[in-house]
């Protein structure tokens, strides 16, 4: 069974990274003696240059000092295989409360990130976790979920995303005073401006109603000029006409139209009716890559999840979980990550005939090229061996070249003890 792992400058650098052979797998969770973390560690993103690795760990021995025992934020770098915590309290004391990651900034600068921690900035007094960024040229952290008058948030909000420059940051958020007239008790998708201070609901419909249920973001969910974001919702009435009863769908909201339109599709263009999640965009907009229970098209026969890509300028899908020689999967298989060219696709999958000797009967992480229609397994040693344990989590660096995943095998490193889940990088 797939596990849930759950729980600037405006100009980008231009980065090529190095350090990694093709076809090489390292450790990311290593310790300060230089093995694996003790503790798991777990939701790794990769930055879209390739050259940082976000990810979440409960080890105490990833940096030295880090004595908390909570679960904290780090950020790797590829190129001098170094750590960094992320979520550590004012004057550098350890943080509180336990912190979690999203997908950094495309050159690795910003780093969106929740905590319960009260600790992270000064006057932290609300009690609930809030949505932090943390800028990591000038080291300092930002508490990024405030309504428009500076107050901090009511209830719950997690950080999910930002924008290349910094100033756009994506919040996932229940709060009920982040903007006026939230009165729909739900989980609401918000987006931050910096640069403003203002904060925007996206979750709405394209008349400018509230969502009758709870929307959710996550991945790869904004455009880098934060005017397309999708999310989805099992709202019944975010377009007309209730699309997929009782289960929920995907949607794009074009914040420029102040327009939201129904993703989850079937190729005749009817709403997929089932469970449709976990969407990511493409860097123009015009690409939506996600997961579904249902058969979007004709020759979807295997009654699993599979990953499908929706082109929204042609009005067509196409199913993304496939293996070599498009042959379909005999398992289900989840979307995880996206390029922002939309070649390439992150998926874990427990079908075990997508790539020529799978025998492990486990779950394993893929990226599939959509230009050359060739399936990789990247959740293997450096000399090809597959993991003994359970992966997922592949996330794709825009150039499809590097993979960060977690990985609770013992085998794609040597000396691997720990008996947790770990964070690795594979270069294709």
């Amino acid at each position: 069974m797939i596990r849930s792992v759950f729980t600037v400058a405006s100009l980008l650098l231009s980065v090529t990274v190095t350090s990694l052979a093709a076809g090489e797998t390292i450790l990311v969770s290593t310790s300060t003696a230089g093995g694996s973390g003790a503790g798991s560690s777990y939701l790794p993103y990769i930055s879209p240059n390739g050259r940082f690795v976000c990810y979440v760990s409960e080890a105490g021995d990833i940096v030295e000092g880090d004595g908390n025992g909570k679960r904290d934020v780090f950020l790797f770098d590829v190129q001098k295989r170094t750590n960094l915590l992320v979520s550590t309290g004012v004057g550098g004391v350890a943080a509180n409360g336990i912190s979690e990651s999203a997908m950094p900034s495309a050159n690795g600068r910003w780093v969106p990130f929740s905590s319960g921690a009260t600790n992270l900035v000064v006057g932290d007094g609300n009690g609930f976790i809030d949505a932090f960024l943390y800028d990591s040229k000038t080291k300092t952290i930002e508490r990024v979920s405030l309504g428009e008058g500076g107050e901090e948030g009511d209830w719950i909000t997690y950080g999910q995303g930002v924008s290349p420059s910094g100033r756009f940051v994506l919040l996932g958020s229940v709060a009920t005073n982040l903007v006026a007239d939230d009165t729909n008790g739900k989980r609401d998708v918000f987006l931050r401006d910096r640069k403003t201070g203002t904060t925007e609901r996206v979750s709405l419909t394209s008349a400018g109603g509230e969502a009758d249920a709870d929307c959710f973001v996550f991945v790869q969910p904004m455009t880098p000029d934060a005017r397309y974001i999708t999310f989805y919702s099992a709202a019944t009435n975010l377009v007309g006409g209730n699309p997929n009863p009782g289960g929920n769908s995907v949607y794009v909201r074009d914040r420029k139209a102040g327009t939201t339109t129904l993703v989850s599709l079937t190729a005749q263009g009817q709403p997929a009716i089932g469970d449709n999640k976990v969407a990511a965009i493409s860097k123009n907009g015009r690409f939506v890559a996600f997961y579904s229970n249902a058969a979007l098209v004709s020759e979807d026969t295997n009654g699993a999840y599979d990953a499908y890509m929706r082109d929204l300028k042609a009005g067509t899908v196409r199913r993304v979980s496939l293996g070599n020689g498009g042959v379909e999967g005999n398992g289900t298989s989840l979307l995880r990550s996206m390029s922002g060219n939309a070649r390439f696709v992150g998926f874990v999958s427990e079908a075990d005939n997508l790539v020529d000797g799978d025998v492990n009967g486990k779950p394993d992480a893929f990226v599939r090229d959509l230009k050359t229609g060739v399936t990789t397994r990247v959740s293997v040693a450096t000399d090809g061996s597959e993991g003994d344990l359970d992966s997922n989590w592949p996330f794709i660096s825009d150039n499809g070249r590097w993979i960060s995943f977690y990985s609770e095998a013992t085998n794609l490193i040597t000396g691997d003890n720990n008996g947790a889940g770990d964070v690795f990088l594979r270069r294709r």
